[in-house]
């Protein structure tokens, strides 16, 4: 808790269908970081829950946008 007496938390997730699941394996594997749990039966959870995590991620995509619509609305 900070001196405020709120508690700031930062999430970051990617969820995808369990046939996909290899591409979630692949991000965390690259990246060496977060975690991969399941959403429901069908669905696949790639995690991120600390500032250190976020702050790779963020590095990442700044130097490696996707090239995709998503890499415009990171952009943006």
């Amino acid at each position: 808790m900070n001196k405020t007496g709120f508690n700031v938390e930062l999430r970051f997730s990617i969820g995808l269908h369990n046939d996909e699941k290899a591409l979630l394996e692949l991000i965390r594997n690259t990246l060496n970081i977060g975690r991969i749990g399941k959403q429901g039966a069908q669905y696949s959870v790639f995690r991120l829950s600390s500032i250190k995590e976020i702050e790779i991620l963020i590095n990442h995509l700044d130097k490696y946008p996707p090239l995709t619509q998503k890499g415009i609305d990171y952009l943006l």
